[in-house]
C-alpha cells in the first residue's frame, strides 16, 4: 500500500521514456544513490554487487533535501506538472511547480541574494530547517505532502504547507525568517493519549482499590471475635 500522490511520481515523473531515472525527479527526492545495473553520467560506482552484477550508484551533483525557490510557477496538479517538471529547462534548485494558489510574490535567487537554509532537526515527528533569506521564498522540501496532521511554523507564526512539484511539501518564508519548524501532531494521536491516560488511570485505580479491599478483609478476619 501507498499514497496515491507517491504512485503518481512512479508512473509520471520518476523515469524518462528510455526507462532510464529522469534526474529532475531524483532532485526533487533528494536521491543520492541509486542501484542500476549499468553506470550512468554524473555518477561514481560506489558498490558493485559480483553476484548479481548490480552497481550502487553515488550522484556526484545530489541536491540537498530542502532548498529556497524564487522562480515558482503556479500549475494543476497532475499532468500539467508532471510535463514541467520532466523538461529539460527545469531546474530544481531554481525552479518549483506550485499547485495551489497563494498570493505572494517570490523574488528569484541570483548571485547577489542570501538564500540559504540548514536541516537542523529531522525526526518522524518533528523537522527543524535554519533559514536565512533576504527575500520572500518557498521553501521546498524532499518531504512527501500529507496533509492531515502535519503542521508548520515560521518563527513560531503558523503558516500553510503547500504542495509543490505534485509530491512534496512547500512553506512560503518571508524576508529575514530565521527558523522552519514542520510537526506530525493529529487530532487522533492526541484523543489517543488521553485515552490511554484515562484508561490506565482506571486500571492502576482498579488494583489499588482492590488491594486495599483485600487488606481489610484480611485484616478483619484476623481479629480475635469479642467473648461476651
Amino acid at each position: 500500500a501507498k499514497l496515491r500522490l507517491y504512485q503518481d511520481f512512479l508512473e509520471n515523473m520518476l523515469y524518462d521514456p528510455s526507462g532510464l531515472p529522469n534526474e529532475n525527479a531524483l532532485d526533487l527526492s533528494g536521491t543520492r544513490y541509486i542501484v542500476l545495473p549499468q553506470p550512468l553520467p554524473g555518477t561514481t560506482v560506489a558498490f558493485q554487487d559480483d553476484q548479481n552484477r548490480q552497481l550502487v550508484l553515488e550522484r556526484d551533483n545530489a541536491r540537498p533535501r530542502s532548498v529556497l525557490i524564487g522562480n515558482v510557477t503556479q500549475l494543476e496538479p497532475g499532468e500539467p506538472t508532471y510535463a514541467a517538471v520532466r523538461s529539460p529547462s527545469f531546474d530544481p534548485a531554481r525552479d518549483a511547480i506550485l499547485n495551489e494558489s497563494v498570493e505572494t510574490t517570490f523574488t528569484a535567487v541570483d548571485s547577489t541574494s542570501v538564500a540559504r537554509v540548514e536541516l537542523a532537526e529531522y525526526g518522524p515527528r518533528e523537522m527543524v530547517w535554519t533559514v536565512e533569506t533576504d527575500a520572500t521564498r518557498l521553501l521546498v522540501t524532499s518531504e512527501v505532502y500529507y496533509p492531515p496532521g502535519w503542521t508548520a511554523t515560521v518563527d513560531g507564526t503558523e503558516t500553510d504547507i503547500l504542495r509543490v512539484n505534485h509530491l512534496f511539501r512547500g512553506v512560503v518564508v518571508p524576508a529575514g525568517a530565521e527558523q522552519v519548524v514542520m510537526r506530525f501532531d493529529p487530532q487522533s494521536h492526541s484523543r489517543g493519549l488521553w485515552i490511554s491516560w484515562i484508561a490506565s488511570l482506571l486500571a492502576y485505580g482498579f488494583v489499588f482499590g482492590g488491594r486495599q479491599l483485600l487488606a481489610r478483609r484480611a485484616k478483619t478476619a484476623n481479629e480475635p471475635e469479642n467473648v461476651a
